[in-house]
């Protein structure tokens, strides 16, 4: 997919767009239009943001609009309802194919200068701020951007510390991240019972009060990738069990003979290899402390009246 524009980028086609409205246009038709100018590709206009909540795209026309409020160019009627002022009506007036990259810039420094100016005069050192972006992106991607760094290195230290512990704790584990995910009714609807002679199940799941709906466990705390054969074993401790559901974690991966298996079965039988059960872990709070960072949002909806 072709790079997106930086948030600078979209100044020229917002002034443009928002210059034949002084009555003011709403956000979407702004996006609407935005897009239209730009010549965006369909893939373009439709990728996600890192966390997937949102699109890239409509994120930057957003901090578009934001900068160049802060640079006194552009303002809001009401929630949602932006239109020049009259220094951007000019500006767009004087720059009707577009700005060019000095007008850019500083129009870009103009709104980190006053944002910045903002959060020193709140008490704020300034470090918070938009004005430490430098490569185009917007600040709630670059959040977003931080989170998924800092994810990883936890899935490669819960990897780590996951292949130290014992078979039987890694067994308990994954029943506790199971229990996290909400397959069990309450605490007494698992079973532990990985031991010798436990037919090749180390765990069962009811997931209602009568046990009618259970899930059979495999837990395997392997450094090796888990291989066919061992999908079939498992396949044939179902078959005792008279069983229909069925998850198979590891510590390691699946060889892509194993994964292409367990994917033509006919029963349902799902595979988790180490790196999803870490983020697994990490999405249900199992073994990792989540640490809040608390980012404002201003809620226009306050502001209403009537």
């Amino acid at each position: 997919m072709a790079k997106l524009p930086k948030y600078t980028d979209f100044f020229s086609p917002v002034l443009l767009v928002l210059r034949p409205h002084p009555e003011g246009i709403r956000r979407p038709q702004i996006k609407e239009l935005v897009a239209g100018k730009t010549g965006l590709t369909k893939e373009q206009l439709n990728a996600p943001m890192p966390s997937g909540r949102g699109l890239i795209f409509g994120n930057r026309v957003g901090w578009a609009l934001s900068y160049l409020k802060y640079a006194g160019l552009a303002e809001t009627l009401t929630r949602g309802v932006w239109r020049l002022t009259s220094e951007g009506a000019r500006l767009a007036d004087a720059n009707p194919n577009g700005l060019s990259a000095d007008k850019i810039k500083h129009i870009d420094e103009l709104a980190r200068a006053r944002s910045r100016a903002q959060n020193e005069k709140e008490g704020d050192d300034g470090t918070s701020s938009a004005a430490n972006d430098t490569d185009g992106t917007a600040p709630d991607e670059l959040i977003e951007r931080a989170v998924k760094q800092i994810e990883a290195g936890v899935v490669a230290d819960l990897l780590t510390e996951i292949v130290k512990v014992s078979d039987q704790r890694f067994e308990l584990l994954v029943l506790d991240v199971l229990n996290a995910m909400g397959y069990a009714w309450d605490d007494q609807g698992i079973q532990h019972t990985g031991r010798s002679g436990d037919g090749g199940i180390d765990g069962v799941i009811d997931m209602d009060p009568l046990g009618i709906q259970k899930v059979y466990v495999q837990a395997k705390k392997w450094t090796g990738n888990v291989g066919r054969k061992e999908l079939q074993a498992f396949v044939g401790s179902l078959a005792g069990f008279q069983a229909r559901v069925g998850v198979f974690i590891t510590a390691s991966e699946f060889t892509r003979e194993a994964s292409e298996y367990g994917s033509k079965l006919p029963d349902r039988i799902v595979l988790v290899d180490g790196k999803k059960l870490a983020r697994l872990m990490i999405q249900h709070s199992v073994g990792v402390t989540p640490k809040m960072i608390r980012v404002p949002q201003l809620d226009s909806d306050y502001f209403e009246e009537g």
